[in-house]
């Protein structure tokens, strides 16, 4: 449960304090996701729901679409020198995600909100908004690292995958200075895709 209690400090501190912030959240029984939308800004977090130390995280990603063909992919992983790699991929088939030069909107690793530790590791990453406010989301996790700094470093294939509809609606003022945040409360597990 502590990638999810993360999750909704790093979203929450993720606004920008504007009067329009929509968002969602979605968790499984792998991975918890938040999305915040804010002043032309998607900001999306995503860590495991068993917290995975540093030293056993692999990589882990989410997509837009509703199958790996043809979905871009932000795919995140910690490096041995504590800094973080993003890297934006797309297939065209169930295989390894060749990595796109120009991808339709480009992401920006929040280092600030990511972390990767003795406890537990987690991503947050921002994205130029879309029209779109309700799509259909994939996401995967490996248990191997690149073990590389390199965004083109080849990827072993996925441990788990999941997918989830997001919709993103108005989220409520709270008082006291407190900023609005998406909820991200354990939904109905759902059958892990043999492939993505």
């Amino acid at each position: 449960m502590l990638s999810i209690l993360a999750l909704s400090a790093l979203a929450a501190t993720a606004l920008a304090g504007s009067s329009a912030t929509l968002g969602d959240g979605y968790c499984d029984a792998n991975a918890c996701i938040t999305a915040v939308r804010s002043g032309g800004t998607d900001t999306w977090s995503i860590a495991p729901v068993t917290p995975i130390p540093h030293d056993n995280f692999g990589w882990i990603a989410i997509g837009f679409g509703k199958n790996m063909p043809n979905s871009p992919m932000v795919i995140m992983w910690p490096n041995a020198d504590d800094t973080f790699t993003l890297s934006q991929r797309e297939a065209n088939a169930h295989a390894p995600p060749n990595v796109t030069d120009a991808p339709p909107r480009h992401a920006t690793l929040d280092s600030t909100h990511s972390f990767s530790n003795a406890s537990a590791t987690g991503f947050t990453f921002t994205l130029p908004s879309s029209e779109e406010t309700a799509f259909p989301i994939i996401f995967a996790y490996s248990g191997i690292n690149p073990n590389s700094t390199s965004s083109t470093a080849p990827i072993r294939k996925h441990t788990w995958t999941g997918h989830a509809n997001i919709t993103l609606t108005a989220l409520d003022e709270e008082t006291g200075g407190e900023k609005p945040k998406p909820s991200c409360k354990p939904k109905k597990k759902r059958r892990s895709m043999a492939s993505l």
